[in-house]
């Protein structure tokens, strides 16, 4: 059997803040690692008080930031990152060139596969991005 190590820094807010059930329970972590691979659950523009940013930029941002959190977390850095998913709810013509802006001020070499989608909604109205990641950890 393979082991896991769930992932949740202190400044990245907790699943159980948004999306619960009604036990409470969110049913998730914000990443897992098994061996040497991170994955990190969908980032949206919440954070770490637990509060919805504001603007497609700022939570393409936060996501970002999220993200770094994680990294750092885990031992690892946006070099690490070999794949990201971008899930937007604007189309993708308007929605990419912002996440592709933001996105270069957080990876400045080794660009990761990247796949975009647009959809109709992300889990809360409010949210107008996730992204999501995989990151291979140097041990």
């Amino acid at each position: 059997m393979f082991k896991k190590k769930n992932i949740q820094p202190k400044n990245v807010w907790k699943p159980s803040i948004h999306l619960k059930d009604p036990t409470g329970y969110a049913g998730w972590n914000q990443a897992v690692k098994t061996g040497n691979i991170l994955f990190i659950a969908g980032q949206v523009g919440i954070d770490s008080q637990g509060r919805i940013v504001e603007g497609l930029r700022n939570q393409i941002k936060q996501a970002y930031e999220n993200m770094k959190a994680i990294l750092k977390e885990a031992g690892a850095t946006f070099d690490n990152v070999v794949y990201i998913m971008g899930f937007y709810v604007s189309p993708i013509d308007e929605t990419w060139p912002i996440h592709r802006d933001v996105q270069q001020k957080y990876i400045k070499r080794n660009e990761p596969a990247l796949t975009c989608c647009q959809i109709l909604r992300l889990a809360k109205p409010e949210f107008l991005v996730e992204i999501e990641a995989i990151a291979v950890l140097d041990k």
